[in-house]
């Protein structure tokens, strides 16, 4: 916030996210909390999850709906639409809409991480779902992520896209320095001026937009393919 970032967002599955730890985040200044719950049946929410934890994330978001009478943090449920819980989604507004300290409920199309996941087996079957779906991919030049936000890795890497799953994008190991340190990296300028310019090539943001497969990453040493299974069960 001392830097001018005016909203600090906390995504999680929900698993760890009990009212203790969460507390704590708040009391550091934490003002947006994202769950993403994928479905409300075991055994698809298994499936899409990789575990059984349902129970525990309904649990923690009971807890964290209590947290709201203490403390003032926008709560987002996030709801990530594939075709094993595409049959789901009215019984999950039903569930949650009325409760008004959940502040936002958001359906989101399931995406193939800036193009390195495959997803052909999860993609909707509802013709109008895969419409959207496709239209939600195209992203415009220059990214307002790149220029509006920053994502933390929970080991300390500073990335510029969210479904950067590798770290293709990583331009600073914060355990190194400090966030003002971070916002003058030359991988960044370097990156922001080539957003302006319209000339993406090499990144993998040339990979999101335009579909062209020619990546490499930023810094090499900060790929990190560990983060690919653990995005992937988040």
């Amino acid at each position: 916030k001392d830097i001018w970032y005016k909203n600090i967002f906390l995504s999680s599955n929900g698993v760890l996210a009990n009212s203790s730890r969460i507390e704590k985040l708040l009391q550091s200044g934490l003002t947006n909390l994202n769950i993403s719950i994928n479905s409300l049946q075991k055994t698809t929410y298994e499936k899409i999850h990789w575990k059984n934890d349902l129970n525990i994330v309904l649990k923690n978001i009971e807890n964290l709906i209590k947290l709201k009478s203490k403390y003032s943090f926008e709560l987002t449920l996030k709801f990530v639409i594939n075709k094993y819980n595409e049959s789901e989604i009215v019984s999950f507004k039903k569930k949650f809409w009325w409760i008004k300290e959940i502040d936002n409920i958001k359906f989101w199309y399931i995406d193939n991480q800036a193009g390195f996941s495959d997803i052909t087996y999860w993609i909707p079957s509802d013709n109008i779902i895969k419409k959207y779906w496709d239209k939600q991919r195209k992203y415009s030049v220059p990214c307002k992520y790149l220029f509006n936000d920053i994502f933390v890795t929970y080991d300390w890497y500073l990335w510029w896209c969210c479904t950067d799953i590798w770290g293709y994008l990583s331009t600073f190991d914060l355990t190194q320095g400090s966030l003002e340190d971070a916002r003058k990296n030359s991988y960044l300028i370097r990156l922001r001026y080539k957003h302006i310019i319209n000339n993406l090539s090499n990144t993998l943001c040339n990979y999101c937009i335009n579909d062209i497969k020619n990546v490499k990453p930023l810094v090499p040493q900060f790929i990190n393919f560990k983060h690919q299974y653990e995005n992937s069960c988040s």
